[in-house]
C-alpha cells in the first residue's frame, strides 16, 4: 500500500484524469500540467490561447494557428513564433527582445538586397 502523503494533490488529480479520462474540466484546473494534458487529450481550443501559461499558449498557437494578436504576447517565444509564421514587420523591429529585432533586422536586410 502506498502512502498519498507522499504525493502531490496535483499529482494525484493528474493520475486519475489519466486513468479515467480527462474532462473538460481538467482544461481550467488550477495546475498548469493538469491543464496542458487536458487540452492535448481533448484538443487545443481558443481559449488555450488566453491561457496563462506561456507553454500551453505556445502549443495552442502551434495547433490552431497563430495570429496578429500572438505578435502581442508577453511571452517573446511566441512572439518570435508568430513574426516567423505570418512575416516579420516593422514593428518587429521595434520589438522589446533583442532576439525578435535582431532577426527582423536580417529579415528585412535579405528581402531588400542588402545581404546576398
Amino acid at each position: 500500500m502506498i502512502d498519498v502523503a507522499d504525493y502531490e494533490d496535483w499529482e494525484i488529480r493528474l493520475m486519475k484524469y489519466r486513468i479515467n479520462g480527462f474532462p473538460e474540466k481538467a482544461k481550467r484546473d488550477e495546475d498548469k500540467f493538469i491543464r496542458l494534458e487536458a487540452y492535448r487529450s481533448l484538443g487545443f481550443t481558443k481559449e488555450a490561447k488566453k491561457d496563462r501559461n506561456n507553454l500551453i499558449r505556445f502549443e495552442a498557437y502551434q495547433k490552431l494557428g497563430f495570429t496578429e494578436k500572438a505578435k502581442k504576447d508577453e511571452d517573446k517565444f511566441i512572439r518570435l513564433e508568430a513574426y516567423r509564421s505570418l512575416g516579420f514587420t516593422e514593428e518587429a523591429k521595434r520589438d522589446e527582445d533583442s532576439d525578435i529585432r535582431k532577426e527582423a533586422e536580417l529579415y528585412f536586410a535579405i528581402k531588400n538586397g542588402e545581404i546576398k
